[in-house]
């Protein structure tokens, strides 16, 4: 048998692997009996949900939660390994999701704002349908839960109640909407032309094509570009943006919306529609809950 405090201090990430690998940490008949602790991501991707255990504080002592108990959180342990250290999780319908409310920390905590790591908590992809499963598990393992998601599709309502009955707490984009349609209805008109010229950057000529798809031929990108420059960019010209940009997965990559996130919604955040700055503002006040 073995203590280890603090396994992987003073050791570079190659090494913590060569180390757990030769405490048997791979083996099928591990030779030591180990009993270790560790604050590191490097350490909780190498183990196997089996051998992590989470311990926290309860009313009538220290609780200990086998990771594996929660269910199939293999992946999401490989996938994100720091959503166990957190004290606060946000399960995110997707990558999008989780590229703005990081681009507007970014932009937040530049204006001296408390940075969401500062409150402990961490952005969890919840890979569209599997949302809920992958925050009841979370849940399941005595974290503080949170989601995330669109309202264009009914959630599914037995893992709805579950997990609200658990004391998870839900917030949706408004008017049964995805992000990017909740986007572009309200953000201010030079912020959602901004966001469009993103799209055009990042899609190219397939923005144009798809604008006029999407509006059967009733709206052109030039058309929205001379409204937007004349000042009167017209409600079905944002909700042709919107639409395309939730269809045609303008805005998909964690990267890309982390950027639209910090130097468009960001700055115009202010000035921007209460149904977008509403789920934000109370999303992010839930996150800064958890880290007092």
């Amino acid at each position: 048998m073995i203590l280890i405090d603090e396994v992987e201090h003073g050791l570079e990430p190659h090494r913590i692997m060569r180390l757990l690998g030769a405490l048997g940490a791979k083996d099928s008949d591990p030779p030591l009996q180990v009993f270790m602790t560790s604050h590191s991501p490097v350490v909780i991707v190498e183990l196997s949900a089996q051998q992590l255990h989470i311990v926290r504080r309860g009313a009538a002592g220290h609780e200990i939660l086998r990771a594996s108990n929660a269910g199939d959180v293999q992946g999401t342990i490989r996938l994100q390994p720091n959503a166990l250290l957190a004290a606060s999780i946000v399960v995110c319908e997707g990558a999008s999701e989780i590229g703005l409310i990081r681009g507007l920390d970014q932009y937040f905590t530049g204006q001296g704002e408390t940075s969401l790591a500062a409150c402990g908590a961490a952005l969890v992809n919840g890979n569209g349908d599997e949302t809920f499963a992958r925050a009841l598990a979370l849940q399941s393992l005595g974290y503080r839960t949170a989601i995330l998601r669109d309202s264009d599709k009914a959630a599914p309502a037995a893992l709805e109640e579950a997990f609200i009955r658990a004391g998870g707490s839900i917030f949706v984009w408004t008017n049964e909407r995805a992000l990017e349609q909740e986007l572009f209805a309200s953000l201010p008109e030079s912020a959602a032309m901004e966001l469009l010229t993103l799209a055009v950057e990042v899609k190219e000529t397939l923005v144009a094509a798809h604008i006029r798809t999407i509006s059967k031929e009733a709206k052109t990108l030039q058309a929205i570009e001379i409204e937007a420059f004349v000042g009167d960019l017209e409600p079905d010209s944002r909700k042709f943006l919107g639409d395309a940009a939730a269809k045609y997965g303008w805005f998909k990559t964690l990267s890309v919306m982390e950027r639209a996130g910090r130097d468009i919604v960001g700055p115009a955040f202010a000035k921007s529609n209460d149904d977008l700055t509403g789920v934000v503002d109370a999303l992010l006040d839930w996150i800064a809950d958890g880290g007092r």
